[in-house]
């Protein structure tokens, strides 16, 4: 059974906006990346999603970029 984290579980990343180390979101989450629906069942790639609970500054990132 998945729980959810508590607030002081949260990570603590750096945020740009409020320049120190403040808790954040963390997910992964798949994004489809084809404009075409014949292919997009193969065009799904992971992103790590990531949001400050202070500012609200979300950002995604590519997992797959070489």
């Amino acid at each position: 059974m998945a729980s959810t984290p508590e607030p002081t579980d949260r990570m603590a990343e750096y945020c740009p906006t409020c320049r120190a180390e403040r808790p954040h979101d963390v997910s992964v989450t798949l994004v489809t990346e084809s404009d075409t629906t014949a292919n997009a069942a193969y065009s799904r790639e992971p992103y790590r999603v990531s949001e400050c609970l202070d500012c609200g500054r979300r950002t995604e990132r590519r997992m797959n970029d070489a």
